[in-house]
């Protein structure tokens, strides 16, 4: 099956600094990047998703670098609040959720992975895998000679969007960011993703030919979270798709073709992501596009 890009939407990073984001060609694929001055940041939330954040700050003052810090969270089943503002500089990545970092020196009580990882019994492919990092948020300061700090000051030295793009896609290969994800959870994610999220356990099961108790058992072994909350996640980012587009429009049009049974469960499930209503937050959008 051909994979399929998510749109890696974290909802308040881009009602904000969404003119800060580099051009998507310029980006390393499955992955968005921001970059953010202090005097532009803000504390944000970042909300409940399956995709992983890094927050690269740093503060550069008479050519010395200080304040080196890598902030990685896993997938996230509930908001946490982001400090932006610590440092001068912020460079930000929203990651695909087949991403991670297999570097355990990010945090020494991360649990080794099983020999095997779930996916029907093949070799192992990777160190680590996304459920090991779910809820976790890891914090590490760059030694001197670290690739971490290596990578910071090719970064401060550099203004070329191209080039710092590139400095950092050449850091996530040298720390084995990157996973191949097993065959059969690719191939589930494509049909949540096909279908944006509007497609139940079952259907995948009897697509894959598979129980739909082994559908939820690999799914959720791999991701930490089952394919039913994967569908509410795609389906959420979805709507957040439409409202970016077109933040003017009404709720009805934002939910048409993506799987919400009507506008009451739409609110319902953006409220529970967001802690607001939809037009709160279109609102904010509109704030942000009048400043920038």
């Amino acid at each position: 099956m051909h994979y399929i890009n998510n749109n890696l939407i974290q909802p308040y990073l881009e009602a904000l600094y969404g003119r800060n984001k580099y051009p998507e060609h310029l980006c390393p694929e499955h992955m968005k990047i921001y970059d953010i001055n202090a005097c532009q940041a803000t504390d944000i939330k970042i909300i409940a998703s399956p995709y992983p954040v890094l927050v690269i700050s740093y503060s550069l003052r008479d050519n010395i670098l200080n304040k080196l810090k890598f902030t990685y969270t896993g997938s996230l089943s509930k908001s946490i609040p982001l400090r932006l503002n610590d440092s001068d500089c912020c460079f930000i990545a929203v990651l695909d959720d087949n991403m991670t970092f297999s570097d355990t020196e990010y945090d020494s009580s991360l649990n080794m992975p099983e020999k095997n990882p779930p996916h029907s019994g093949r070799a192992a492919c990777c160190d680590i895998y996304p459920a090991m990092l779910r809820d976790r948020v890891i914090q590490k300061i760059p030694s001197g000679d670290s690739q971490e700090a290596l990578f910071i000051r090719k970064l401060a030295a550099e203004s070329s969007l191209d080039r710092r793009a590139g400095y950092f896609n050449d850091y996530l290969y040298k720390s084995r960011c990157i996973l191949r994800c097993p065959q059969n959870i690719k191939n589930l994610k494509t049909m949540i993703l096909r279908s944006k999220g509007n497609i139940s356990v079952s259907e995948m099961a009897s697509y894959a030919g598979f129980s739909e108790r082994s559908v939820n058992r690999s799914f959720t072994k791999y991701y930490g979270f089952g394919p039913k909350d994967y569908c509410k996640y795609i389906r959420f980012q979805c709507a957040l798709n439409e409202i970016f587009k077109n933040p003017m429009r009404q709720n009805s049009e934002f939910i048409q073709n993506i799987g919400y049974s009507d506008q009451a469960h739409f609110q319902r499930e953006f409220k529970s992501f967001m802690d607001m209503t939809p037009k709160q937050f279109t609102r904010l959008i509109n704030e942000a596009n009048t400043k920038s």
